[in-house]
């Protein structure tokens, strides 16, 4: 009657090994989440960053901007007035 008794323990065998894969499982679970938030931190700081570059290039375009209006401006000679030559 061994195959009896064997019969008997097998699905408390299985539900252990049920129980251990599910804890396996979980700690890959949370080890991925932690991974998965890591990375979204990291995504979101050089999001920042590529804000902050934005700004900045818009910035020193305008500056650019204004300077090269302003200085060719000041380089075209002023016209004289027409005077009749006799």
């Amino acid at each position: 009657m061994e195959g009896g008794a064997d019969v008997v323990t097998r699905p408390a065998r299985q539900t252990l090994l049920v129980a251990r894969l599910q804890v396996l499982l979980a700690e890959e679970q949370e080890k991925s989440a932690a991974k998965l938030e890591r990375q979204t931190n990291k995504l979101i700081l050089l999001t920042w960053a590529i804000v902050g570059l934005t700004a900045a290039l818009l910035y020193f375009t305008a500056v650019l901007y204004r300077d090269s209006h302003h200085t060719s401006d000041a380089k075209e000679p002023a016209q004289a007035p027409a005077t009749k030559q006799p």
